[in-house]
């Protein structure tokens, strides 16, 4: 019986074309893609290599994620996604640039980490500043003060949707 041998394998990371390895990448969340580019130098070439076509790629995904799932709505929330903020937020067009527009600028991995980090920030301040005003709300005003006196269960319940109510309304204007 013959073997044939034809020398070191490759690695699939290195088979794998650009184009699927972005796409692959996209469907990551960005703390693991920064991980994965940890764990050998091959990876970290291809992540550094394709940084940017990954971050646009992972930006568009979410941005065709978040309008199927809002397909149904009459009027979405406009920051519901990191798409919107990217959009608001873009980054800076390169020294070089000429244009006055955005149209050159580039995501990198670590630009869109700093925008997912923001967003996470807002929405925690959002909870604290709903949780604050529900809680003031309901130990200060007469009528709602017989609901925060009244059974854990109500009081519970009238809290939790006074919060989410309020946050809700606070993440629309953002």
């Amino acid at each position: 019986m013959h073997s044939f041998h034809l020398g070191p394998k490759e690695s699939p990371w290195k088979r794998l074309p650009d184009n699927v390895f972005v796409v692959i990448l996209a469907f990551c969340q960005i703390d693991d893609i920064a991980s994965l580019a940890l764990t050998c130098r091959l990876l970290h070439h291809r992540i550094s290599k394709n940084e940017f076509m990954i971050a646009q790629t992972y930006l568009n995904l979410r941005r065709l994620d978040w309008a199927k799932q809002n397909e149904d709505t009459i009027d979405p929330s406009p920051g519901d996604d990191l798409t919107f903020i990217s959009e608001l937020f873009p980054p800076p067009p390169p020294q070089y640039a000429v244009g006055d527009g955005h149209d050159d600028a580039e995501y990198s991995l670590a630009y869109i980490a700093d925008l997912e980090r923001c967003w996470k920030t807002c929405i925690e301040l959002s909870y604290h500043m709903a949780d604050h005003a529900v809680r003031h709300h309901l130990e200060t005003d007469s009528a709602a003060r017989l609901l925060w006196l009244s059974s854990k269960t109500e009081r519970e319940f009238v809290y939790s949707k006074g919060v989410e109510s309020t946050q809700a309304k606070l993440l629309y204007f953002v």
